[in-house]
């Protein structure tokens, strides 16, 4: 058995082990991804939050001051003339969690300064993760990063769009969407990789 690997050939076990040590190498990586899409998707969790208009109830994506589990942020009371005392247990700490994390920092009122943060973010999860999850050989850093700044705009116009909708079916199908397109640029960033390497 003969591996052909630019320019020189790999002949019998020696082959066989070549072939071997990159499977494995993939393996790792393919891991080593997941692993780090895992982390950031914990950290955007932590850290990402949508808050609801208290007057127009429309979502908007923003930065928590302060790492939470809690990731929807809405006012009870809204513009109605309801009082803290007239709401439930429950309400009452959905309107203390609001005035915390989007009233106190002024988020609601157009000083979110570290809005595209979250999408940042979202778009290093999808990078992580479709290179984990499609196996792709040669995870070099360059491509990674290729990847990232290609995705970034459509992603962000996608989770733009589902913000916009707000609507179950919409999130669905744009969320495959989106997924879908990182995965057509991580085929084609591949191909091109391929090529590269048969010129060479």
């Amino acid at each position: 058995m003969t591996c052909q690997c630019k320019g020189f050939s790999i002949v019998g076990s020696d082959a066989s082990r070549f072939r071997a040590s990159i499977i494995q190498r993939t393996d790792l990586m393919r891991k080593f991804n997941i692993l780090l899409a895992t982390i950031v998707s914990i950290s955007t969790w932590m850290f990402v939050g949508i808050f609801r208009d208290d007057e127009f109830y429309e979502p908007t994506i923003f930065v928590k001051h302060r790492p939470s589990l809690k990731v929807n942020f809405y006012s009870p009371i809204g513009m109605s003339d309801l009082k803290f005392e007239d709401l439930t247990p429950v309400e009452q700490s959905e309107l203390v969690a609001f005035d915390e994390f989007v009233v106190k920092q002024g988020i609601q009122y157009n000083s979110n300064r570290l809005w595209y943060l979250p999408f940042v973010l979202v778009q290093m999860v999808l990078t992580f993760l479709t290179f984990g999850i499609l196996n792709s050989k040669g995870n070099k850093v360059w491509r990674h990063m290729l990847h990232f700044s290609i995705c970034v705009l459509p992603s962000s116009i996608g989770l733009a769009f589902i913000l916009a909708f707000d609507r179950m079916f919409t999130t669905v199908f744009l969320g495959f969407l989106i997924f879908a397109v990182n995965c057509f640029v991580l085929y084609l960033l591949t191909m091109q990789g391929k090529r590269i390497g048969t010129a060479s």
